[in-house]
């Protein structure tokens, strides 16, 4: 073996795990950056919330009223977007990750809404936790 063989081989074993810790460090640091909101929606039934995310988990509780309050949580490299705004047919949230940094960020948003509330979601890789069901649950198909 010669010797810039052996030079190419230690600075690739040596750099690559100094560059590997470094980012992990990094990671885990900016992931520990944390923003927590809290919206609340006067509605009029009957009324939609639309869902548009990605990498997000939506928790979904009913309570009696003519409100919905949004509580998200967002973590994560390059400040994941989420974007809500509400017309005459409801709410629309957008919770979506910059593509660079996706697996460093999580989303977390409950929804507190009267059980009326139809909810369309779309999400990409997401969870959704219902709780307190009580009634007909219909979920299509998986494309």
């Amino acid at each position: 073996m010669t010797l810039w063989k052996r030079i190419g081989g230690w600075a690739v074993q040596n750099v690559g795990q100094a560059a590997i810790g470094y980012v992990g460090r990094r990671g885990s640091a900016v992931l520990t950056r944390r923003a927590t909101t809290r919206q609340a929606f006067t509605i009029v039934l009957p009324s939609t919330v639309y869902i548009y995310g990605t990498r997000c988990r939506v928790t979904i509780i009913p309570c009696p009223g003519d409100q919905v309050i949004l509580d998200s949580e967002v973590a994560g490299a390059l400040q994941p977007s989420l974007t809500v705004e509400q017309d005459a047919d409801g709410i629309y949230i957008i919770a979506k990750p910059k593509r660079i940094a996706n697996a460093l960020t999580q989303i977390e948003f409950t929804l507190t809404m009267p059980p009326d509330v139809r909810v369309v979601a779309q999400l990409t890789a997401g969870e959704v936790i219902l709780s307190d069901l009580s009634g007909t649950l219909e979920i299509p198909p998986r494309r």
